[in-house]
């Protein structure tokens, strides 16, 4: 070529200089070609290796999240379950081994008790230093970072679970090491190519698996500091040692480990070299053919011009392979031969270059037909030019089918195809296209698709459209999961609106951005008022500030409870309690508040009436003037009032407490202390009068015997007894001593006529002294009635009956009807009058008007019995309580008739019940309480047979009289009206319903205690499963 160019002492001829041209002209367009096909390919190759080192970071990625989260699982479990609950050693030890032994991946698994101390293979060590053992201490589970194992020295990471104990407080941890190698190994399952390599890196920069570094050595390259700012390389860069390399990263293990991909930049061009090469030698063989070529035409410019315009016609038509025969330049000129020449290199030429864009053109229909998207081509007029395979099988129509009809044809539902039509007219008449829509497709199935369509248009050069470009996306699966969305969305208002208490959403500016609940509706506003608002717009500021006030401690992460009172309109007031709850986003943050509200009104009413009453009773007990004390069954004073105070030469403080024989030895040998227990072990109640030496007294005694104990009334009768022997020995004093005494004394003849009557008798009877006729004494018969208020009979009161037997009577008690003054209640005391012969000749009868006395016996009663069933009962559950199983088991268990009498006892625990805490509040765990309680409150129906709380979670379920068959038969159907329930438990790793465990004991035991202890064992076998009932075996049996 040089000597070509450099050969200047020839003529300058026509075909010289055009030879010289053209090969200067295919040597540029060659170099142009290949320098922009090589900077294209470059390009594309690069991104391809870069779109696919994302791949594989994304799938490593999704990979370690997935097996991370599995291995925090298994953690999570354990620390769950009921042998580390309980801080089983034995137990614990074996369900340790079972983990280990199925999940290879642990290096090992350890227990950590709560003062950080932990215990492998019999090697104790101190953990306190290291993080994921404080987070446990604050309930957080925890994946450490690299660590340096204090058991073996390797480098490991650790998944710890807290335990918490049965009042939710830390009582240890649960951790699991997985080595390095075992992450590397995890690893090396995903690689990009052959000289690709994928590594993890820690934050501070640390190798966590193996490449050409060791494990644990320090690193730091342009990617590792694009991926502390967040930033994606997108340039080849210098790797850890020194390799040029392209690369991409991803997060994983909460922003703690870096995944790396990375390949070498030689790999990418190693792709593009064959192509180069391939592209030189077709440029080369170009430029021979058009050296070749050149120097035809040089040679033959004569070529006539018919042959010429020949060639060019055939161009024209088509035929871009045709040479001119070189017969037909013989006689021409030089210029025309070179000419000819140089026509028959461009045919050659351009019938590579339109073969090489059939090739192009083939690689775009490839493109087209293999993308997932659907892609119509329109012509001006709205017709198929271009149809993909994706379209045909969607419509099932084939693009020759399809090309040249109207896109309206195509569509096969009528009101979409008129819509398809309109469009096309609309796009003829203004050029105008709608850019993007939705629309149903009927595939060739019948199945019906929804396709979102983004249309663009092609413009010639003078700007007008030429062809219109529409691509279509199947949203159907979309579609279906924004209706699902939906449905959830109305189920959860549903669910939130029929609750008793008001839920508001506040905002991160302090403002209510949603309100639900059933109070919610009978607000005297919409809900729409609130929204938007601030609580000084809502409340009065006074009453506003607490509330702020917990609203700031729960964005700083610190929920809060307010119990807070408003003044109404009538100047009564309404109380309410609210709690203020952080709403914690998955990446930590706080974007809102919950609060759940509740009015406590009636409740407060409740409270104070109860204080009220309680105060009342204590005010009564006070007053009276007689003795009264209460002991319990274990004969332990447990309230005495003043009056009993001084009687017994303590205060209420020195007696509560302690036994009444301790204190007062004398009384267990009195006829006061055979009374006491009489009716203690009868359960009767005894009433007597008694002379006390030890406080020289008359007692009037009644004893109230209950399930808790006795009640004890004394009443000093000593000035009664007196004013009896007084009358008996000084008959002349009697008229003075009968009107002195507070009681009414009649004197009946043998007759039964009334002879005598006090004062107080005559307003008590209303008679008048000295009335002592018949008329008197029927108006007794009439009026005077039995303690129930029935009218005696013929034979008149009962004390009438002293004239004819001669036999006191004491302590009658009779009702006297006053009129419009209502009834009294009376104590009657008889006692004949013998003349010397010791024949009866009257009778003295004494009434007491102990009305009030009855009164407050009556309403100390209900007041006793009131106190006793709410200290029976549970203030949560509304069944039975602890104290309550405890006293009645114990009855129970010495009423059953010989060791052959049935019992059982069976447990229920709530499976999940701290998850279900977790996860709907404490309010929420409350009611599925109640309602766990009630379920099985209403299988009961043995008789004797009662549900008690046990304790927390747990109730207990006492089956007197009841087989082991009969007991595991009723156990199985309180589990299973349970589950039937369908209570819904989102986290329970049992079902998505509440459901509980049972255990179950019965037969011969020594004691019930013993019952009970086989049953939570048994309790402990069904927890291992859960949702089950199983069965406890006593010991010896």
């Amino acid at each position: 070529m040089n000597r070509l160019f450099n050969r200047r002492s020839r003529p300058n001829t026509l075909h010289r200089k055009f030879r010289r041209q053209m090969m200067l002209l295919v040597l540029s367009v060659a170099i142009t070609c290949m320098a922009v096909f090589t900077y294209i390919e470059y390009d594309h190759h690069r991104e391809k290796a870069l779109d696919q080192l994302k791949q594989t970071v994304m799938l490593e990625h999704a990979f370690l999240e997935k097996w991370l989260a599995e291995r925090m699982g298994d953690i999570h479990i354990l620390a769950h379950s009921q042998s580390v609950k309980s801080l089983d050693e034995n137990a614990m030890r074996g369900d340790l081994q079972q983990v280990l032994a199925g999940r290879k991946e642990f290096s090992y698994i350890t227990f950590v008790n709560k003062d950080g101390i932990g215990d492998l293979h019999g090697k104790t060590t101190n953990l306190t230093d290291r993080e994921y053992y404080q987070e446990g201490k604050l309930l957080k589970e925890t994946i450490s970072g690299t660590l340096i194992s204090k058991y073996n020295g390797k480098p490991v990471i650790i998944f710890a679970s807290p335990i918490t104990d049965k009042n939710n407080e830390f009582a240890g941890l649960i951790t699991g090491a997985v080595e390095l190698t075992t992450i590397e190994g995890l690893m090396k399952q995903f690689q990009y190519g052959t000289d690709g390599e994928s590594y993890l890196v820690a934050l501070d920069g640390t190798m966590i698996t193996g490449t050409r570094l060791a494990l644990g050595e320090m690193m730091e390259t342009p990617l590792t500091q694009a991926a502390a700012s967040g930033h994606q390389l997108t340039e080849s860069y210098a790797n850890y040692d020194g390799r040029e390399v392209y690369g991409a990263y991803a997060w994983t293990n909460n922003g703690r480990w870096l995944i790396v991909a990375e390949t070498g930049i030689e790999v990418v061009l190693k792709s593009i070299y064959a192509q180069l090469i391939m592209t030189a030698l077709i440029i080369l063989i170009a430029l021979l053919a058009a050296a070749y070529a050149s120097s035809r035409v040089a040679a033959h410019l004569s070529r006539p011009i018919e042959e010429l315009l020949r060639g060019v016609r055939g161009i024209q038509n088509g035929q871009y392979g045709y040479v001119i025969d070189a017969g037909a330049t013989k006689d021409s000129t030089v210029e025309l031969d070179e000419l000819l020449q140089v026509y028959n290199g461009m045919s050659v030429t351009l019938g590579k270059t339109v073969e090489k864009l059939q090739v192009e053109q083939a690689f775009a229909d490839s493109v087209l037909n293999t993308a997932a998207s659907f892609i119509i081509v329109l012509d001006h007029e709205g017709r198929v030019v271009r149809f993909n395979q994706a379209c045909e099988t969607l419509s099932g129509h084939t693009a020759d089918e399809a090309r040249g009809r109207p896109l309206h044809e195509l569509q096969s539902l009528p009101k979409e195809r008129e819509d398809i039509r309109l469009h096309m007219e609309h796009f003829a008449r203004t050029g105008e296209v709608i850019a993007k829509f939705e629309q149903r497709w009927e595939a060739w199935d019948g199945r019906i698709h929804w396709v979102a369509w983004s249309n663009a248009t092609m413009k010639d050069a003078s700007g007008r459209v030429q062809f219109v470009i529409a691509t279509g996306i199947d949203i159907t699966e979309q579609r279906r999961a924004q209706r699902e969305l939906a449905k959830n969305e109305e189920r959860f208002r549903s669910l939130v609106n029929s609750i008793d208490e008001t839920i508001t959403i506040f905002d991160e500016d302090m403002r209510v951005s949603g309100m639900f609940g059933r109070p919610v509706q009978d607000l005297l506003n919409p809900v729409e008022f609130f929204l938007g608002k601030s609580l000084d717009e809502l409340l009065p500021s006074e009453a506003a500030e607490p509330h702020k006030e917990a609203l700031r401690q729960a964005f700083a992460g610190e929920p809060s409870v307010q119990e807070w009172a408003l003044k109404t309109a009538a100047g009564g007031m309404r109380y309410y309690i609210t709690s203020y709850s952080p709403f914690i986003q998955t990446d930590g943050r706080i974007t809102g508040i919950v609060s759940v509200g509740r009015e406590v009104t009636e409740f407060k009413q409740v409270q104070e009436a109860y204080m009220k009453s309680e105060a009342w009773l204590k005010n009564i007990l006070e007053s009276i003037t007689d003795t009264f004390a209460v002991v319990d069954r274990e004969w332990r004073f447990t309230y005495v009032n003043q009056e009993a105070e001084r009687y017994l030469g303590r205060t209420a403080e020195q007696l509560t407490g302690r036994v009444l024989w301790d204190l007062y030895p004398g009384i267990a040998a009195s006829p006061f202390g055979s009374a006491y227990r009489k009716a203690m072990s009868e359960q009767v109640k005894v009433s007597f009068e008694e002379f006390s030496e030890l406080y020289n007294a008359w007692f009037e005694t009644h004893i109230y015997p209950s399930k808790e104990g006795l009640t004890v009334y004394l009443r000093n009768v000593n000035e009664r007894k007196g004013l009896e022997q007084t009358v008996e020995e000084a008959k002349d004093r009697l008229d003075t001593i009968i009107e002195t005494v507070p009681n009414g004394i009649l004197v009946f003849d043998d007759t039964g006529a009334i002879t005598l009557a006090n004062h107080m008798a005559e307003q008590m009877l209303g008679i008048q002294v000295g009335g002592g006729s018949g008329d008197a004494a029927s108006f007794c018969l009439w009026n005077l009635a039995d303690r129930g208020g029935v009218r005696f009979g013929e034979e008149g009161p009962p004390f009438l009956r002293v004239i004819r037997d001669g036999k006191p009577m004491n302590n009658l008690e009779l009702s006297i009807h006053q009129g419009e003054k209502g009834r009294i209640i009376v104590s009657c005391n008889a006692a004949p009058f013998k003349n010397k012969q010791g024949e009866v000749n009257g009778v003295l009868v004494s009434l007491t008007d102990i009305s009030k006395r009855v009164k407050s016996e009556t309403e100390l009663q209900k007041a006793n019995d009131s106190l006793v069933r709410l200290s029976s009962m549970d203030g949560l559950t509304s069944v039975y309580n602890r104290r309550y199983f405890d006293a009645q088991t114990e009855a129970e268990w010495a009423k059953r008739t010989g060791e052959d009498g049935g019992f059982a006892i069976a447990l229920l625990d709530i499976d999940c019940f701290k998850m279900y805490n977790d996860n709907y509040g404490h309010q929420g765990g409350d009611t599925v309480l109640k309602r766990v309680a009630q379920l099985a409150h209403d299988m009961l129906v043995l008789p004797g047979s009662f549900v008690a709380r046990y304790g927390g979670e747990e109730f207990a379920c006492v089956l007197p009289g009841a087989s082991e068959r009969q007991a595991l038969e009723l156990a199985e159907a309180i589990r299973a009206r349970v589950e039937a329930s369908r209570i819904p438990h989102a986290k329970s790793t049992v079902s998505r319903y509440v459901t509980v465990s049972m255990g179950v004991a019965a037969g011969a035991a020594d004691s019930w205690e013993e019952l009970v202890a086989a049953a939570d064992l048994a309790l402990y076998e069904a927890k291992r499963t859960r949702n089950s009932v199983a069965a406890g075996h006593l010991q010896g049996m």
